[in-house]
C-alpha cells in the first residue's frame, strides 16, 4: 500500500534515497533516482537527479525557485515528504526470486497511476489575499523524484518505490514557487494506496496471473503462492 512520512534533512535524504539498495550491494535492474511530476518540468528537471541537484531542491535553494540563481538555504524549510509505494508479497518473490521482471513493470504502473492522483488531486498551496485572508489554491503540479528498492531492510525481496515529493508548487496566479499545503493528502493518503493496488491487480491479471482479494484490507495477492512461502520472505513483517 502507501504509507507517507516527513523528511527531516534534505542532505540526510540525499545520501539515503539515492543509494541503489539499503544494505545489499551490487544490486542490478533497479532504476535510478528519477524526477517526475508536471512540478520538475517547470523547473527544468528531468531524467536521473545527482545527489547535489536533489539536496538543493529538498533546500529550496534550487535556482529555479530562486529566479535563475542558487537560492539561500533556510534552515526552518521543510524539505518534503516521502510517499513509499510497497508492492505485495507474491509480486516481489515472484519478479525477484521466480525471475519474471514483467511484475516489476506492473509495480511501475501502479505506482505512476498513484503519483498522478495525488499530483492531480492535492497539490495545494496557500495564497494571502488581498482581505489578509488565506485561501487554498489547487496547482495541479509537483516536484518529486522516485526512486526503487528491491529489498527490505531485513534483505527480504520487497519491491517498493519511495517519491521524494519536495516542499514546493509552481502558483500560476502569483508566478511563484509556493510551499504545498499538505493536510488533505495526509487525511486521504489511503485512496492512493487503493489506486496503486486496482491498477498492480489489473496489469497481473492482464500478464496472465490470477489474485486472491483481501477485502477488508483493500489488498491482494497473486494466487497460487503458498502462505508459507511468503512468511519464510518476510522476516521484517515478522519482527
Amino acid at each position: 500500500m502507501l504509507s507517507i512520512s516527513g523528511i527531516k534533512s534534505a542532505g540526510g535524504a540525499a545520501n539515503y534515497y539515492g543509494k541503489d539498495d539499503y544494505y545489499v550491494t551490487g544490486e542490478a535492474g533497479s532504476p535510478g533516482l528519477n524526477w517526475g511530476g508536471k512540478g520538475s518540468e517547470m523547473a527544468g528537471l528531468k531524467g536521473t537527479s545527482t545527489p547535489e541537484q536533489f539536496r538543493s531542491v529538498l533546500n529550496g535553494s534550487h535556482p529555479a525557485f530562486n529566479g535563475g540563481q542558487p537560492g539561500q538555504i533556510n534552515d526552518r524549510h521543510r524539505p518534503g515528504h516521502d510517499l513509499t509505494l510497497s508492492a505485495p508479497k507474491s509480486l516481489s518473490v515472484l519478479a525477484l526470486v521466480g525471475g519474471d521482471k514483467r511484475l516489476l513493470d506492473v509495480h511501475r504502473q501502479g505506482v505512476a497511476a498513484a503519483m498522478a492522483y495525488v499530483e492531480d488531486s492535492f497539490s495545494i498551496t496557500r495564497v494571502r489575499q488581498a482581505d489578509g485572508t488565506i485561501k487554498e489554491v489547487r496547482t495541479g503540479n509537483l516536484v518529486y523524484a522516485t526512486v526503487e528498492h528491491q529489498t527490505s531492510r531485513s534483505a527480504d525481496p520487497q519491491v517498493h518505490s519511495h517519491n521524494v515529493t519536495a516542499n514546493k508548487t509552481y502558483d500560476a496566479a502569483t508566478d511563484k514557487w509556493r510551499a504545498l499545503e499538505t493536510q488533505h493528502l495526509y487525511k486521504n493518503f489511503k485512496t492512493a494506496g487503493l489506486i496503486y493496488q486496482a491498477t498492480v491487480a489489473k496489469g497481473v491479471m492482464e500478464i496472465g496471473y490470477d489474485v486472491v482479494k483481501d477485502a477488508k484490507e483493500g489488498t491482494f495477492e497473486i494466487a497460487g503462492i503458498p502462505r508459507d512461502q511468503l512468511e519464510a520472505f518476510s522476516k521484517r513483517h515478522a519482527d
